[in-house]
């Protein structure tokens, strides 16, 4: 078993452009902790991770929707926001079974709003965009032997608890699960055929890019089939 810390202090320039012109000019600052450890169980064939991470930022940039009578609302650029990132990951990977290869993970966000000049109000809430659980199961099997040989074929799970839309917390987006699989077939050493869907149970889900109620939300992808033929020379 692995126990390890870590300790990160950084800065990232923004290029954030609201509707009006304005750019975000000073950079964002971080300051983050992770501590956790990693341990190979079942003779080397499942490694399992377990981590906790806290992140602070500071001058954050937000864009804001700003409405007008008779217009579309338009996007506002506010800056000088600080922000708490704290939670736990959890992730197990391996290959429990000869030609069986899963990976699977779980992770709990508490993002919190810490400082907010212009919308005091704000400050508390969860940071928008955010979703407090995420998890994710994916499994693929190979024939290693036999007549089969080659053919593979999986399955995963997706799943976003409730998505805060915005800073205020007035919206949030239900939580979803999409279901994706594949298979595919070696039919000779440089000609590969595989099927790939996502989205198959054709879940209406919503994501958003704004952290607005009234800007840049959209529908997610749809239930999608994709047919592969790969060529190598």
């Amino acid at each position: 078993m692995n126990v390890y810390y870590s300790f990160s202090e950084g800065f990232f320039v923004n290029s954030v452009r609201d509707d009006f012109g304005n750019v975000s000019e000073d950079p964002e600052t971080g300051l983050q902790h992770e501590i956790g450890f990693k341990a190979i169980v079942l003779d080397s064939k499942l490694s399992f991770g377990i981590n906790y991470f806290s992140i602070e930022r500071e001058n954050v940039p937000t864009l804001v929707a700003v409405t007008n009578p008779g217009a579309p609302p338009q996007s506002l650029l506010i800056e000088g926001r600080e922000q708490k990132h704290q939670g736990v990951e959890v992730e197990l990977v391996g290959t429990p079974l000869s030609g069986l290869d899963i990976i699977a993970n779980y992770s709990f966000l508490d993002a919190e709003i810490t400082q907010d000049i212009t919308f005091p109000d704000n400050v508390g809430n969860d940071v928008g965009r955010t979703a407090e659980h995420l998890a994710s199961l994916y499994a693929q099997y190979e024939f290693l032997k036999g007549p089969l040989t080659g053919l593979f074929f999986g399955a995963g799970l997706s799943y976003t608890g409730e998505l805060v839309v915005d800073d205020a917390n007035t919206f949030a987006f239900d939580p979803r699960t999409l279901v994706s699989a594949n298979i595919g077939y070696p039919i000779t050493e440089n000609l590969e055929f595989s099927i790939n869907g996502q989205n198959l149970a054709d879940e209406t889900y919503f994501v958003t890019d704004s952290g607005s109620t009234q800007i840049n939300n959209f529908f997610g992808a749809p239930r999608s089939v994709l047919v592969t033929l790969k060529a190598e020379f």
